[in-house]
């Protein structure tokens, strides 16, 4: 028996052994294959990934690492800074009037104020050497104003920021002196005048200044309009300068009246002269519009059946220009806005109830389609205007406001329209019902 059993024993040695050799470890008791004993047992990643998800407890919350910028998002930057300067010294190198946007976004953004200011001292400084080395020429005139107007935007001291509107507005002026009958730079020269108004109205205590910078504005255009007659733009940009006018002069006594409705009526002959050069431009019909609509506030003040009656005609003409620079440009809401609040002074309900469903959808399909935060502002500030007027939500309001702020850039337009608009929300309390107030 002791025999037959040590048989047995060396047969299943036996056995194993040449299952060994054929690279097999055959497991009796499992009945499983595994790899030889001598290599390695590979390991699957995605397999791996698996078994950690398995056995990682869903209830528990993994710590978040600290945020470390790498190496290469200094490299984009630097890359960036570089590309963007090439670009900004080649528009003023061509005499481009003002930097292009896609400079300005990669240069300035919020965060990098203070960098972008010194690239901008910097880049003046060797302005005014090569001025001094090879003299003026129209090209590094711009190019100095656009710099200073640039640190006038991003200044936070008044002294400062005073000092700079000087030079930007300097640098123009200096470009007309090279040549006094050229129309385009005496409308260059207006456009910076209005731009430090805005400005100095905007940011700073400084009626006196305000006003300085808006006559040099109208003084400029009215140069560039007797030049250059066929420009449609300059006799619009005169226009608006006249409209601002009419609002410096105050309205408690029957002269001041009489000036009003003076600049009213320049303004009404430079929009109608630039309706007749461009007369399938809406902002031509808009503008037309406004005068009307001014005029009808004139004729309100001095009451009376003949006065109330001149009003109503007045805001009959105005929104006829509307309606017609609605139909030229449906995107625009802020004809739908004005159609609205003349429809309910007149009377007419039911058609002020269809503007505002109409800003309703516009403005809902321009924001869907706008890809840029400076492209949504408009839009976004009139449906704040919605909110606060037609569904009487001031708080939503506030909260389209505080977007505009927070995504636009400073001194823009929509970024001041916004503030003013923040402000009065906070310091006025809404009356029950408000029908002549338009952003």
């Amino acid at each position: 028996m002791g025999r037959k059993k040590s048989r047995k024993k060396n047969k299943k040695k036996e056995l194993r052994r040449k299952q060994k050799s054929k690279g097999i470890d055959k497991n009796i008791k499992a009945g499983k294959k595994d790899e030889p004993k001598d290599e390695p047992k590979k390991e699957n990643s995605k397999e791996k990934i698996k078994e950690t998800k398995k056995e990682a407890k869903p209830t528990q919350k993994r710590k978040k690492p600290e945020k470390k910028w790498p190496r290469a998002v200094g490299s984009l930057a630097a890359a960036l800074a570089v590309v963007a300067l090439g670009l900004l010294a080649f528009h003023f190198l061509v005499g481009f009037p003002r930097l292009a946007e896609e400079v300005q976004g990669i240069l300035y953004p919020a965060d990098a104020e203070e960098e972008y200011i010194e690239e901008l001292k910097q880049y003046l400084r060797e302005l005014e050497k090569e001025i001094e080395e090879e003299g003026e020429t129209p090209e590094r005139l711009r190019s100095m104003g656009e710099a200073y107007r640039e640190l006038a935007r991003y200044s936070g001291d008044t002294a400062e920021r005073k000092e700079y509107l000087q030079s930007y507005t300097g640098a123009y002026g200096e470009l007309v002196e090279e040549d006094p009958e050229d129309g385009e730079k005496y409308a260059e020269l207006g456009s910076a005048y209005w731009q430090a108004f805005k400005w100095v109205d905007f940011y700073m205590e400084e009626d006196d200044l305000a006003e300085e910078y808006l006559k040099n504005a109208r003084r400029s255009f009215e140069n560039a309009v007797e030049y250059r007659p066929e420009e449609a733009a300059y006799h619009r940009y005169l226009g608006s300068v006249y409209l601002r006018l009419k609002q410096d002069i105050p309205d408690d006594g029957e002269e001041e009246i009489e000036a009003r409705k003076d600049y009213l009526d320049e303004a009404l002959a430079s929009f109608r002269q630039a309706r007749e050069l461009e007369p399938d431009r809406a902002r031509s019909f808009t503008n037309l519009g406004h005068v009307y609509r001014r005029l009808a506030a004139l004729k309100n003040r001095n009451g009376g059946e003949e006065e109330d009656n001149a009003a109503g005609e007045y805001l009959r003409k105005a929104g006829e220009k509307y309606s017609r620079a609605m139909q030229l440009k449906p995107e625009d809401v802020y004809n739908y806005i004005v159609l609205y609040e003349i429809n309910l002074k007149l009377g007419r309900e039911e058609q002020a109830e269809e503007m505002a469903s109409r800003v309703h959808g516009v403005v809902k399909e321009n924001i869907e389609k706008a890809e840029d935060p400076q492209e949504q502002a408009r839009d976004r500030f009139y449906w704040a205007w919605l909110l606060e007027n037609y569904y009487r939500e001031p708080g939503e309001a506030k909260v389209q406001l505080r977007w505009i702020t927070g995504h636009t850039e400073k001194g823009s337009r929509w970024y001041m329209e916004a503030r003013n608009a923040l402000e009065r929300l906070e310091e006025v309390e809404k009356p029950e019902r408000v029908t002549d107030t338009v952003y």
